[in-house]
């Protein structure tokens, strides 16, 4: 467009001719605004024209530049082509520009509207530039709500669900109207030394998290919902309902805390002095911080209903600080015993369960299970190094068996099919409750692995495993595979897979692998060949006599936590811009029905 014309009066004529086209776009947009929805613009015209008022001096500005620009190249005679005119940082100058008032218009738009503005839809008109905004207002009636009487659980259950799915999905749009309006104002600042704009961006933050707590204040106020219950239902319909109601209060308490450590990251961004930066630094909590929020309002009405109606206990957690030194991690080795899989509790049920069909159950009753299950599962440990390599761990599993019967003094008490049917269970451990979700975190995770390794089963058994728990592993590492170096280095069994591990995954470095597992001679073995360790205390064991790198008391958290740090690992690298870690919350729910339909029945058992 600009690069035509022998004179300035043959490029004027042009630039004349496009800014009217533009014109008529604008002019094209304001009347497809009218006609669309006229409720709601003649509710907002004057936003609608201050918006519109203000772009247009904008575009005036931006026309006046390029003029001068022109003029320069064509001034005295000069020789044109030695001036150039950078048409493609004008074009991104304009973009900006009508971003900029974009920001601004929505801003003001919502100090008009305030709290009665539900919604905000931007829509396009020229090129990639967006320059209509649609605020739609709630309704000023009050509209009283009705009181629901339940007529059974189910009902109870359907109603509450609907109740807190319509509640939780208008505090989603207040809430994702909140941040652009939030941002809108932050990128609407004018940089002029890194205290002002700080100062200026503490006002707005402070301002806007007032605002989030009313959006919150009024979400509460929707789930404290009226009801009542019929006299055909049972009265505990009434504190189940309670108790989903109560749940959901408390994870709007925690969204709006995760809201506030999100955002109060872009008070710490504005210290920085260099304002290109901060704007790439803001853009990148601005998505880390929407993503969170609707993450976790997502699942608020679900894990409520949950709560109140299926018997599972739900706390929020917060994620931990993950070291620097975990950058380079690229593969996590799982160590399967007491960390994927719980044989504790799987071994004991399975207990329960044959003891239950015996006739003599009775002189069984004084065996302390746990400690049994326990016990023969060091005693496996011992005599799996006695047995050949080759011999299968189901046979060494029965003679360990033999063994603890022994020593509880209860040897006679089994048949043959009963201590094989016994000792078949360990082929098929139950997985912790947090166990697959944590993997599948992972693995998801580009350029990450989740392997198994095992110093305790043959390759075998961790095959079962593998199939009996859908666990999906990148690879499988067990000392059987390195039974060599075992015997010729006379390493232990848990040095023997560590370093065997490493060396197969041809890692450059020592550090690049990360061991996790609750069992400390794994981890000692994989901090002495210099790799990261991740203990997990999943167990209460007391007085700590080892230090790992980190330590966490559920796989769920490590997850959730290195998600978080990989995120911005990720980010740091694409953009070359530093991104802080924030931590987060997240939701960890136990179903505590089964929990507790268990230790009835070990002690009707007992």
């Amino acid at each position: 467009m600009l690069e035509v014309g022998d004179c300035a009066e043959d490029v004027e004529a042009v630039i004349v001719q496009e800014k009217a086209k533009l014109q008529v776009i604008i002019e094209e947009s304001q009347q497809e605004l009218s006609s669309s929805s006229a409720a709601v613009v003649s509710s907002n015209s004057r936003e609608w024209s201050s918006f519109y008022k203000k772009l247009q001096g904008s575009i005036e500005s931006q026309v006046s530049s390029i003029k001068s620009s022109v003029d320069e190249c064509y001034a005295e005679g000069g020789d044109v082509k030695t001036h150039h005119i950078d048409v493609h940082a004008i074009k991104e100058d304009f973009k900006k520009a009508v971003a900029l008032e974009l920001s601004v218009a929505k801003v003001e738009v919502y100090e008009v509207s305030k709290s009665n503005a539900t919604k905000v839809q931007v829509g396009q008109a020229a090129g990639d530039s967006e320059i209509v905004i649609d605020v739609s207002k709630s309704s000023q009636q009050v509209v009283k709500q009705q009181e629901v009487v339940y007529e059974s659980v189910e009902h109870a259950q359907e109603e509450t669900k609907k109740v807190l799915t319509c509640a939780v999905g208008e505090t989603q749009k207040k809430l994702a109207f909140w941040y652009d309006i939030l941002f809108g104002k932050i990128r609407s600042i004018r940089f002029s030394s890194a205290a002002a704009y700080k100062q200026e961006v503490d006002v707005i933050v402070a301002g806007a998290l007032e605002e989030a707590a009313v959006i919150i204040k009024e979400s509460k106020s929707s789930v404290e919902f009226k009801y009542s219950v019929s006299g055909s239902c049972s009265t505990e319909v009434a504190s189940t309902v309670e108790v989903a109601q109560k749940q959901a209060l408390e994870s709007l308490d925690s969204i709006y805390v995760i809201v506030t450590e999100q955002v109060s990251a872009i008070q710490e961004i504005a210290s920085t002095a260099d304002a290109q930066v901060i704007q790439e630094k803001i853009t990148i909590v601005e998505e880390q911080s929407r993503r969170k929020t609707q993450a976790a309002l997502e699942i608020t009405a679900e894990t409520a209903v949950s709560a109140g109606f299926e018997g599972k206990t739900v706390t929020w957690v917060e994620t931990a600080q993950i070291p620097a030194s975990f950058k380079d991690v690229k593969v996590f080795a799982f160590d399967v015993v007491d960390t994927i899989v719980n044989y504790r509790l799987t071994i004991s049920k399975a207990w329960y369960q044959l003891v239950a069909q015996k006739k003599n159950s009775c002189t069984l009753s004084h065996i302390d299970v746990d400690a049994f299950v326990i016990r023969w599962y060091a005693l496996y440990l011992e005599q799996r190094l006695k047995a050949k390599h080759s011999e299968m761990d189901i046979y060494v599993l029965i003679a360990a068996l033999k063994l603890v019967l022994a020593e509880f003094c209860i040897e006679s008490s089994f048949t043959e099919t009963e201590l094989k049917t016994l000792s078949s269970a360990w082929l098929h451990l139950e997985l912790f409750e947090d166990a697959s979700a944590s993997i599948r975190k992972i693995k998801q995770l580009e350029g990450v692995y989740a392997i198994a390794i095992s110093h305790a089963f043959t390759i075998r058994t961790m095959m079962d495993l593998a199939r009996s728990g859908c666990l999906c592993w990148h690879a499988q590492f067990t000392a059987d595979m390195f039974a060599a170096c075992t015997i010729n280095n006379g390493t232990s069994t848990e040095v023997t897979v560590v370093s065997n591990t490493a060396m197969l995954l041809g890692l450059e470095k020592a550090s690049e692998l990360a061991v996790i597992s609750s069992n400390p001679e794994i981890l000692e073995a994989a901090k002495a060949y210099g790799s990261k360790t991740v203990s997990l205390n999943r167990f209460a064991t007391g007085k700590k006599e080892h230090s790992f790198d980190i330590e966490f008391d559920g796989l769920d958290i490590f997850a959730e936590s290195f998600e978080t740090f990989y995120e911005a690992k990720v980010l740091s690298t694409t953009t070359k811009v530093e991104v802080p870690v924030s931590r987060s919350w997240f939701q960890r729910v136990v179903s505590t029905v089964t929990t507790t339909a268990e230790s009835v029945s070990h002690a009707i058992i007992g």
